[in-house]
């Protein structure tokens, strides 16, 4: 069966995890490309009693930084405005007060 699926790119690599703990690191670039009509690529032989339980992205220290990068950006990913700055700003906000009318 499938264990699971990830989108990667050429210079990725993944982690393939056995029950009985074998780990196999391999780089996206030396998988082999099949047609539709293929049983696929095989990437991990496993004993009759093991089977493979997990498959992860390796982040490498590289695509950390870029991913620091993009997460530093002014860019928020919704449509959301951001809050007005104190320069250009004409308006005043005053925080309400408790009135002595008691």
């Amino acid at each position: 069966g499938i264990v699971g699926a990830l989108t990667v790119h050429d210079h990725d690599e993944i982690m393939l995890i056995t029950v009985g703990g074998q780990m196999v690191r391999i780089k996206v670039d030396d998988v082999r490309e099949t047609g539709r009509n293929t049983m696929g690529v095989k990437l991990v032989e496993t004993g009759k009693k093991d089977k493979l339980q997990a498959i992860a992205p390796v982040i490498s220290e590289e695509n950390e930084d870029e991913d620091t990068e993009e997460e530093g950006s002014n860019d928020t990913g919704d449509d959301t405005p951001s809050e007005p700055t104190a320069e250009g700003s004409d308006e005043t906000t005053q925080e309400p007060t408790e009135s002595s009318d008691e």
